[in-house]
């Protein structure tokens, strides 16, 4: 079995996500097996899971740029970008990590793929319904229950994530005030 831990990723400071691929054992936190009705359902024949916290890939989308996007179909959607970060471009995991900075979104690219995408102001929008300020219910009613709280890999306070159906890749929320606050796409690439 292949567990992922997910890279670094930064809401003002580092956070550890984690994810598993589709074809991984569904597993309880104490490492066993889980074979409650729950976990079996849960993990469907075609190695799709279902649940709370999982969402269809599609859905991974940020104002037009999906994770996996090229450079120059990011550049096609947002343009050049504003500034080009390469001081963290060192090799990571065997990936060379570039950053592309706009007024409105960092898209990071792991060589040639979008591997993270964070609003860092508005106006972002996930998956075209999803934008920053908007209610928590109203959120959770567009993409359903989060992901429930995990001990081994614990989100600040007031963050949430949504793991894709069929891939190592999702989404964190932040709020403040029960308010959508901070967006952040991400793929594992560990």
């Amino acid at each position: 079995m292949r567990i992922h831990q997910a890279s670094a990723l930064t809401f003002g400071g580092c956070l550890a996500l984690a994810g598993c691929g589709p074809k991984a054992a569904v597993r309880s936190h104490s490492g066993a097996a889980d074979t409650s009705a729950a976990a079996v359902s849960a993990a469907r024949a075609d190695g799709v899971l279902d649940g709370p916290g999982r969402i269809d890939d599609s859905l991974l989308t940020m104002n037009g740029v999906r994770l996996g996007d090229h450079p120059t179909e990011v550049k096609k959607r947002l343009g050049a970008p504003v500034a080009q970060d390469t001081t963290d471009s060192r090799e990571t995991l065997g990936y060379l990590f570039i950053t592309w900075r706009y007024p409105a979104l960092e898209v990071e690219f792991a060589d040639t793929s979008v591997a993270y995408i964070t609003c860092v102001s508005g106006p972002c929008t996930l998956s075209h319904q999803v934008s920053l300020g908007m209610a928590r219910d109203s959120v959770e009613r567009l993409l359903g229950r989060p992901s429930a709280p995990d001990s081994s890999s614990p989100l600040p306070p007031n963050t949430v994530k949504y793991t894709g159906r069929a891939s190592d890749c999702g989404v964190t929320l932040e709020y403040t005030d029960a308010k959508l606050s901070h967006i952040k796409l991400w793929c594992d690439y560990s």
